[in-house]
């Protein structure tokens, strides 16, 4: 694409990898028969997003949480309002900008990937497994960046999807308190030994290129991964479906309703965050 990598390293460590700056770069990228219809079969574009739950993937790169550290709800913030509509705008103006944000299925995936693996999209979007499955054989040819940020003065965040490892006890165990105690122990070896070898072999040795600059891309990913307990207890608490909120419909539907959205089912949110969080309470008063 004629585009120095370096250049794009030096951005995301000078901290000015931004939304802004990641369009712009996206935006030189145009080879597209009709700019009305993209097929993703044939042309090229800047930005390709394969899954439709990316889309909070990128907000919480822009600093859109649901909750903020005291458990309020932010997703209706005037920051919150501006960032949304930015992706609203950036997906349905502009062609070079384009993903699957509907019901994405095999078919959709291998068409929007394709577009990476045949050297037909600048940019994506993709999760740590694709990095090490999907995407292994561009090895070279590809570099993972951090999610850009909304502003310059704005630290990085990149999202995780996965709160946690499911692990659970049989009925039958009749040791709870030994098998708590073996779980608490796998739980804390992998977040503190296994995850940062895997990150190690898999991502940091596998890409970079040994140089000063990939090598501080990485510790930047690591550094600024998040999690909002927010988006995941939204899901846990909720027993209506309507009660729950997806950006991906909003830029579906070319719809910037997002602060009405929020404010439509910010009371039962709260409600079902405070029964959440009352129930935790009492058990560690219990215990």
């Amino acid at each position: 694409f004629g585009i120095d990598v370096s250049e794009l390293e030096q951005l995301v460590i000078d901290g000015k990898w931004t939304a802004e700056t990641m369009k712009e770069y996206a935006m030189k990228v145009n080879l597209i028969a009709d700019p009305t219809n993209v097929n993703k079969e044939i042309d090229t574009v800047g930005l390709v997003v394969p899954v439709r739950d990316h889309a909070t993937m990128m907000a919480a790169g822009l600093g859109v949480y649901m909750l903020d550290k005291e458990g309020n709800c932010t997703f209706g913030n005037s920051h919150a309002v501006d960032a949304v509509q930015w992706m609203v705008h950036l997906f349905n103006d502009n062609a070079q900008c384009t993903g699957t944000f509907s019901l994405y299925s095999s078919e959709t995936l291998a068409l929007d990937r394709g577009m990476i693996l045949q050297d037909r999209a600048l940019f994506t979007t993709a999760e740590f497994q694709d990095a090490v499955d999907v995407y292994s054989e561009k090895v070279g040819d590809l570099i993972p960046l951090p999610l850009p940020k909304w502003s310059e003065d704005d630290d990085y965040s990149t999202f995780s999807r996965m709160l946690h490892v499911t692990y659970s006890i049989m009925r039958s165990c009749t040791d709870t308190d030994l098998a708590s105690a073996v779980m608490e122990c796998m739980a804390s070896v992998g977040s503190t030994t296994l995850t940062p070898a895997y990150f190690q072999e898999a991502l940091k040795i596998k890409y970079s290129d040994a140089t000063p600059e990939s090598k501080a891309i990485f510790d930047i990913i690591r550094r600024s991964a998040v999690v909002d307990w927010g988006y995941y207890t939204q899901f846990a608490i909720q027993t209506s479906a309507a009660q729950q909120l997806f950006i991906y419909t909003y830029i579906l539907n070319n719809d910037y309703g997002w602060a009405s959205g929020v404010k439509a089912r910010q009371k039962a949110w709260e409600r079902g965050m405070s029964q959440f969080l009352d129930a935790l309470n009492s058990l560690e008063l219990e215990g």
